[in-house]
């Protein structure tokens, strides 16, 4: 989708500024293109995105996708897939939301791990404070990534920075 003036693209209608309040309304292609670079930043863990959504490799070998990586920039990240495992720090979980916390003592859910994995990451929940897809690594090789935990990627060493999505 071009992207022209933002005249242009209020008289083509990919974008409708409400007359009511301060939001507009966009053309999902428009967003997902202009999200496609920011998710680009996000590492996908490609055998884990695989053996947790077995629906992707049948997009791969159909040639819907080229790999898991561009599956979750095009649809994973809309339709609320994680992009790789994703460790919940419990106690900050529990202490955030005490919804989680009443449905885990009641035992709906046997953890908070358990919580976000199965509906707190669709709902929008964070799994500690702070936290991000997006690694802002300050140069860190991505290798050897295979999940992000409590504040910080697993599988590297040196790593001091926050990690906010």
């Amino acid at each position: 989708m071009a992207f022209g003036t933002f005249a242009s693209l209020v008289n083509s209608k990919v974008v409708v500024p409400s007359t009511r309040n301060d939001y507009w309304a966009v053309n999902k292609h428009f967003l997902s293109d202009l999200l496609s670079t920011r998710l680009g930043d996000v590492h996908v863990d490609q055998a884990w995105y695989l053996s947790r959504y077995p629906d992707v490799a049948k997009a791969i070998e159909t040639g819907t996708v080229a790999d898991a990586a561009e599956h979750y920039r095009k649809f994973g990240y809309f339709e609320h897939r994680m992009p790789m495992r994703i460790e919940v720090q419990e106690d900050w979980y529990l202490k955030e939301y005490a919804d989680v916390g009443t449905a885990v003592r009641e035992r709906v859910f046997p953890s908070a791990q358990a919580h976000f994995d199965l509906v707190g990451y669709a709902e929008g929940r964070l799994p500690w404070a702070g936290f991000s897809l997006r690694q802002d690594d300050g140069g860190t090789s991505q290798a050897g990534v295979t999940s992000i935990t409590r504040g910080r990627r697993a599988g590297t060493t040196g790593d001091t920075g926050s990690h906010a999505v």
